[in-house]
């Protein structure tokens, strides 16, 4: 895989182009999930994009695979990748800033994104990628949502609604669900550091 890196060092002016990973690797959506997992471990990635004929419809990753496959003791061989796959898929224009492309993974909720360029994908941008660069750009985007759900709130104790207690409203900036860059294990407690977003059991480690 080659990612070229800009110079620059405002977010303002990196574009997506400039970080994301140029090789992309695809499946047909009528192969196995267990194909899928023998790809994805022969290429050491984490998601792949999903064909029918010669048009990318989906993208599976080893988070689908979790909670869609193994978490419902759904045999890997028994079940098509595009019954598996996230769609329609998220695309981000190859020209768009990595904020643009750190906001939609926010509005989404999503950590990777296919780049297109006049209709045809040409690579793939990631949360790491992206943190790697700006660090601190996926959490003011985190931020961003925290502060805007707890206008919400406000807005709804205003109004005489009733909220819910507990931390649901508020959460620590550094909690993110996915799978940990260094143990692989999947966790719903992420911490990035030193380029890395790692679980709870490697930071006691």
């Amino acid at each position: 895989m080659g990612i070229k890196m800009a110079s620059p060092t405002n977010s303002a002016n990196i574009r997506v182009k400039d970080i994301m990973t140029i090789e992309v690797i695809s499946i047909d959506g009528e192969e196995t999930v267990l194909k899928a997992v023998g790809l994805m471990t022969e290429k050491d990635i984490s998601s792949l994009l999903v064909r029918k004929g010669d048009k990318e419809v989906g993208i599976i990753t080893e988070k689908d695979i979790l909670t869609k496959v193994i978490a419902k003791g759904i045999i890997p061989s028994e079940i098509k990748v595009e019954d598996t796959m996230s769609t329609p898929l998220i695309v981000i224009e190859a020209k768009a800033s990595i904020e643009e492309a750190a906001k939609k993974m926010r509005e989404k909720k999503i950590r990777r994104l296919p780049v297109i360029r006049e209709g045809k994908i040409v690579g793939i941008i990631t949360e790491t990628d992206i943190t790697k660069i700006e660090p601190e750009l996926i959490f003011l985007e985190r931020e961003h949502a925290r502060l805007s759900l707890s206008q919400i709130v406000s807005e709804e104790e205003e109004e005489g609604e009733s909220i819910k207690e507990g931390p649901i409203y508020d959460p620590p900036l550094h909690i993110i669900s996915d799978f940990c860059d260094n143990c692989g294990n999947f966790s719903e407690d992420l911490t990035y550091i030193d380029g890395k977003w790692i679980c709870d059991l490697c930071l006691d480690k």
